[in-house]
């Protein structure tokens, strides 16, 4: 069977990378479930790349009594839900991360958690798919989607025509934009800008991926740190603003007075796609035949992938369909 990938003039792929289930989703165990890392997953798409996954451990930072009421909260609905965390004193958390500000209080530390270095994965995801007769065509924009006898048969290019029996949505922030012949694929989906920066150290300072209520920062084995990030309703507006430059690296030194006086060493900006209910839609759009969507993960696209994966492939090539596609099926909305 012959599968394409249509990849459109603007990408998103330059998030920080990391495992976000001890941070989503907390009145829904069901989908704190959906998020634990299915890490062989991860491991299948690796033929013969390096892209760094490990089990390297979160961290959270408490500077004053409302971050300890927030972390003693989080720690409560984690440990309800089965998950390994642990509560630190002050001393316990500079012995674990020493570089970490003499102004923190206590915090909480999440071992399980795992870091993917994201750039390796997607190369080593490309690499996979050139092995698997898995066409991947560039720089293209989808003008609409093919309308036949009320479903879908393929994708329609500013370069021609993409004839397809199953078409899936991945379109993140700009899955609004599609088109089904002259209307709009009835899914609310709209950008989230993130900005980011990073640093360079001339030694690894942190091991664990650092988060406080101004921020997070996520360390790389090359000595960079990534420092995130902004949540900013502005729509497809990628600009890097001075503003949100000068909060990142506050909230850095914040962290850690060891990054101050460093110098940036890149700066970015994502979009975020976010859903209505800030829930991941996935599966079948009803009455549409032929069209799948998997889309809305937020801040979590590639953490969910192995998953998201998974579910879609289970529906479209078994029909076997997941207990989470209730939860996150794009139907949800039609009845609000």
């Amino acid at each position: 069977m012959r599968r394409t990938i249509i990849v459109g003039r603007s990408r998103n792929a330059r998030c920080p990378g990391r495992d976000g289930r001890t941070r989503r989703y907390a009145g829904f165990p069901g989908r704190i479930a959906f998020q634990i890392p299915r890490t062989c997953r991860f491991v299948v798409w690796r033929y013969g790349h390096r892209y760094r996954i490990g089990p390297k451990g979160t961290l959270y930072l408490a500077f004053d009594d409302d971050d300890v009421r927030q972390i003693s909260a989080r720690v409560q609905w984690q440990q309800k839900a089965g998950l390994n965390v642990q509560t630190m004193t002050a001393a316990e958390v500079r012995r674990t991360e020493p570089f970490v500000s003499p102004e923190v209080i206590g915090g909480a530390l999440f071992p399980n958690d795992w870091q993917v270095e994201n750039r390796k994965l997607i190369k080593a995801l490309r690499h996979y798919a050139d092995l698997n007769d898995v066409k991947i065509v560039e720089e293209r924009s989808v003008i609409d989607l093919i309308s036949q006898n009320g479903g879908v048969r393929g994708a329609r290019t500013d370069e021609g025509e993409i004839i397809a029996g199953k078409t899936i949505l991945a379109t993140g922030a700009w899955t609004s934009l599609i088109k089904l012949g002259a209307f709009p694929v009835p899914i609310a989906v709209k950008p989230i800008r993130g900005q980011m920066i990073a640093f360079r150290t001339a030694k690894r300072l942190f091991e664990r991926v650092i988060y406080s209520t101004g921020g997070y920062m996520v360390p790389r084995a090359d000595g960079r740190v990534l420092v995130g990030a902004t949540s900013e309703d502005v729509g497809f507006n990628r600009d890097i603003t001075a503003e949100a430059t000068a909060g990142l690296v506050e909230a850095a030194t914040t962290i850690s007075p060891a990054l101050a006086g460093l110098s940036i060493v890149d700066q970015w900006t994502g979009l975020r796609p976010a859903g209505p209910d800030a829930m991941p839609i996935l599966g079948e759009i009803d009455g549409i035949g032929g069209l799948y969507i998997a889309t809305a993960h937020y801040r979590n696209g590639i953490l969910l992938a192995p998953r998201t994966a998974e579910i879609m492939a289970d529906l479209i090539l078994e029909g076997r369909r997941s207990p989470y596609l209730e939860a996150f099926g794009p139907d949800r909305f039609r009845n609000r």
